[in-house]
């Protein structure tokens, strides 16, 4: 089984802050919510898990980055995400907000795909040591284990799927484009 734990660690934007001034350069609205990520990945490109080492608000003109607690993180990407699906966003950040997952989107579709494909062939394996047929003894415990891990990356891309659908119909509601 190809599942590997990247060592790699890397800041993953997720979305504005809201109306706030920069502690640093004084910038208003230019504040965005942030974590600082590792991933587990299946066959080295799938995230199956991703692990949260830090969650950070970061300054786009100052580049400053502050620590956040993570109960305060959670509060402020909750209720930025629910303004977002409202549309109560300005509109330069739905545009950013569309161009991120414009980014991203491909990038899904194609590990929807990948990972639709893996479920398949480890589900046809499984059937397979049901049914009786002589599969080694020592590759039962590894087939589950893909079995799971492909379960698991094609629903964390499915949902994603969905909540990038969500998101570009609540930007084209408040753009006018419905």
């Amino acid at each position: 089984m190809f599942i590997f734990y990247s060592d790699k660690v890397y800041v993953r934007e997720d979305v504005w802050a809201g109306e706030v001034f920069c502690p640093a350069c004084g910038a208003k609205d230019r504040l965005y919510l942030a974590t600082e990520v590792s991933d587990i990945k299946l066959l080295c490109f799938i995230p199956i898990l991703r692990f949260i080492q830090r969650r950070l608000v970061v300054c786009d003109s100052c580049k400053t980055v502050t620590q956040m607690s993570r109960a305060d993180y959670k509060a402020r990407l909750s209720t930025q995400r629910a303004r977002l699906l409202a549309g109560q966003f300005p509109a330069s950040e739905l545009a950013r907000e569309r161009a991120k997952l414009a980014q991203t989107s491909t990038r899904r579709v194609v590990k929807l795909v990948v990972s639709c494909i893996l479920l398949l062939a480890t589900l046809s394996l499984a059937l397979a040591m049901l049914a009786g047929l002589d599969l080694p003894s020592d590759g039962e415990i590894p087939a589950v284990m893909a079995l799971i891990a492909s379960a698991v990356a094609f629903v964390l891309s499915l949902r994603h799927s969905l909540y990038a659908e969500r998101v570009n119909a609540a930007i084209d509601r408040v753009l006018g484009r419905a």
